[in-house]
């Protein structure tokens, strides 16, 4: 329940006739009309959910082609964007630092200019993105086929409106979670190229210090270095699937954690596990997960996830699924660091795609593909060398996506309380960055 009188969406748009606009209709974007660099496209994937704005993956179109049919379809920095269709209750924020004067929007996606004079964008944003927000959107929803809400549903939203100085109060509260999240994801991104640059340029390109003196050799796996040998995995690594369990066994809080398909992203997500209670010790042990060990996608309806790979940081113990995949490094044979990230090159999990049974709704990779796959066990110098690296380097990477959770948890919290004035915040001296205006 909102202390703040609720407003429509449509009373803070900014005035004009472009000000609330969804995307191009029919043959006027198609993907035919996309360039390599234009002027950008906003599409779903630029509107993570744990995220403002995105500007990976994103495709152009040419001044011409926006000259002369998607004029009425422009978004510029500090404009708000929603997902029209499909996957609704995506929102993002163009943010006021964007490389881009202006961008398009997509057939399923809308956008929204609001009036600074009447309330704060950065607000309006995080408005629609709390719970407030987002029962208004899914409520207004026509879900008669795909799911879509259209602008003039979209503009009846109501939304909490506090004083417009109350308004800033909260979004610079929330932006300064946004900002360090953001900030520490770029580390996050950053750590995991140095760790993927320096694999590919010794275990790839077999470039690393000393090359110069080390003759290439005839392998299975093609040329590598004298005195490197390729091994099959199960020769260096213990690979077992995951426990089944009963659903009578989950429980709401307490018992053990297992690690599901959803918490098996672009890196391991601990935000909603699964907790189990009746485990035997036994099943408890065989299951177990424990840093530097890695699971692996081993069935999923989505092709390309099967076979995808994530770390298990250190100091964590859990229990992962029937469905994944654990990989565990003899650190006689091969450090874990290094098994890590051959295990995530895609000449393997594209050699597992191809050769994964199943329907085209359920690929599998049997475990003897996985155990049977061929990798690379480099000279003992080398392998000296480069494990630490990796593991410090992945250490640190876990470590800043660490206090991202935590921070992505504390602002969640946060959210619904200060947007509803549950938390109030009228007579605190805050002010917005500049940069984050």
């Amino acid at each position: 329940m909102s202390r703040y009188p609720l407003t429509q969406l449509e009373a803070l748009k900014a005035p004009g006739r472009y000000s609330m606009v969804g995307g191009p209709f029919g043959s006027k974007l198609v993907s035919r009309d996309y360039v390599d660099q234009g002027v950008p496209v906003i599409r779903g994937g630029n509107l993570p959910k744990d995220c403002r704005f995105s500007f990976d993956d994103l495709v152009f179109v040419t001044e011409d082609k926006v000259a002369s049919d998607l004029l009425g379809n422009l978004a510029f920095p500090g404009d708000i964007v929603v997902t029209q269709r499909g996957t609704l209750g995506q929102v993002g924020l163009i943010p006021s630092s964007s490389p881009y004067a202006k961008l398009v929007v997509s057939q399923s996606q809308m956008k929204l200019t609001v009036d600074p004079a009447k309330a704060d964008p950065v607000f309006v944003y995080y408005a629609l993105k709390s719970p407030v927000g987002q029962h208004e959107i899914h409520s207004r929803a026509i879900t008669a086929g795909v799911p879509h809400i259209n602008l003039s549903s979209f503009q009846q939203i109501l939304l909490p409106c506090p004083p417009l100085s109350t308004q800033r109060k909260i979004a610079a509260i929330l932006s300064a979670y946004d900002d360090l999240i953001e900030n520490n994801d770029r580390r996050v991104k950053l750590l995991e190229e140095s760790a993927t640059r320096l694999y590919r340029e010794w275990f790839v390109d077999f470039r690393y210090p000393g090359h110069e003196n080390v003759r290439l050799v005839d392998s299975g796996l093609g040329p590598i270095p004298e005195g490197w040998k390729v091994r099959q995995l199960q020769d260096v690594a213990q690979a077992d699937r995951g426990l089944s369990w009963d659903r009578t066994q989950e429980v709401e809080s307490g018992g053990l954690a297992i690690i599901t398909i959803p918490n098996v992203q672009a890196r391991l997500q601990l935000g909603e596990m699964t907790h189990l209670t009746a485990v035997g010790s036994a099943d408890a042990d065989k299951y177990s997960l424990k840093g530097g060990d890695t699971v692996l996608v081993g069935s999923n309806g989505n092709p390309e996830r099967v076979g995808h790979a994530v770390w298990i940081p250190e100091g964590m113990e859990t229990l992962f699924a029937s469905f994944l995949m654990r990989v565990r490094s003899d650190p006689s044979q091969l450090g874990s660091a290094v098994l890590h990230m051959q295990l995530k090159d895609p000449r393997l999990t594209d050699a597992w795609r191809s050769s994964a049974i199943g329907s085209t709704s359920l690929r599998n990779i049997r475990l003897t593909t996985l155990r049977t796959s061929s990798v690379l066990v480099p000279s003992v110098r080398v392998l000296s060398r480069t494990e630490p690296i990796l593991r410090n380097l992945l250490s640190v990477r876990d470590s800043w996506d660490r206090a991202s959770s935590i921070l992505r948890v504390t602002r969640d919290l946060l959210l619904p309380r200060l947007v509803s004035g549950q938390i109030d915040v009228a007579d605190l001296d805050i002010s917005m960055p500049e940069a984050a205006a």
